[in-house]
């Protein structure tokens, strides 16, 4: 006869081995990490429901952070890519003796800076899957698992909270209004700074096949483009953190959600990459 811990063991196994198939979802890696912390109890039986929240919310940040880091160090070579580009074509020109030593040398600076950024992403993102995995309680042996490219999109409308449970307690106030902050800079980055800075790149890459603007503007420009969107992604990794933290505060339970945006948040951005520009000036 199986135990409920068998049980528990026999499910935690499927679950590890189904995990290749698709990318790995956050309620996904919950079930795991819940299923996986129940077999290792001594008595699972008496496991807590503190015990069961503080497991489930410690995975979503924890798969937060993860998809997050990968996210930023998918972008953070798209940048460097770019980086060289146009450090290569700083050095022609110096050669030819058509650029200044000054502008020489700043794209210089940024394709090193690039490249240590690159080099810190991608350190970020295996440290923050290594996490993940613990959290779910995977071993070496285990299935690998896959993770998703970008982050969920963020919701249409903020979710709205009864005045009871406002009123409630002070933990909750507090973790709703962080939730509602971090929702608004997500936002605000969404609809208003990354489509300005598409704008911009638009208007000034159709100036260059204008020849109003050089080449060197469009690389001044993707630096400021790889700011915006490493700022937004950062301000989204940010309120899924809140909203873990709210739903924990709410004792695991969260009110009905919006549907999540339709539009991909980084899908104009991902069109205007600095590399896509600064190829034109080789």
């Amino acid at each position: 006869m199986r135990t409920g811990q068998g049980r528990d063991h026999e499910a935690a196994a499927q679950q590890a081995q189904a995990l290749p198939a698709k990318p790995l979802g956050m309620d996904d890696a919950v079930q795991v990490a819940r299923l996986n912390h129940r077999d290792r109890q001594a008595s699972p039986a008496v496991e807590t429901t503190d015990t069961q929240l503080c497991v489930s919310a410690d995975t979503r940040r924890a798969y937060v952070e993860a998809v997050a880091a990968r996210q930023a160090a998918t972008y953070a070579a798209q940048v460097d890519d770019s980086a060289a580009a146009g450090a290569e074509l700083a050095r022609r020109m110096r050669a030819a003796g058509h650029f200044s030593k000054l502008d020489y040398a700043r794209e210089q600076a940024f394709y090193a800076e690039s490249a240590a950024q690159l080099a810190r992403a991608r350190q970020t993102a295996l440290a923050a899957r290594e996490k993940l995995t613990r959290a779910m309680g995977l071993k070496e042996t285990d299935a690998p698992y896959t993770l998703p490219d970008r982050l969920p999109d963020l919701p249409i409308d903020r979710l709205q909270l009864a005045p009871t449970a406002l009123d409630a307690r002070s933990e909750v106030r507090e973790s709703y209004a962080t939730y509602v902050t971090n929702y608004d800079i997500a936002k605000h980055y969404r609809d208003e700074v990354v489509p300005l800075h598409k704008a911009i790149s638009d208007e000034l890459l159709l100036r260059y096949n204008g020849m109003l603007a050089s080449v060197f503007d469009l690389l001044a420009d993707s630096r400021d483009q790889a700011a915006a969107v490493h700022d937004y992604i950062e301000a989204l990794k940010n309120f899924w953190l809140a909203q873990t933290d709210l739903q924990q505060a709410l004792g695991g339970r969260l009110p009905s959600p919006p549907a999540a945006d339709p539009h991909p948040p980084l899908a104009a951005t991902q069109d205007a990459t600095p590399a896509s520009h600064t190829s034109k000036g080789d």
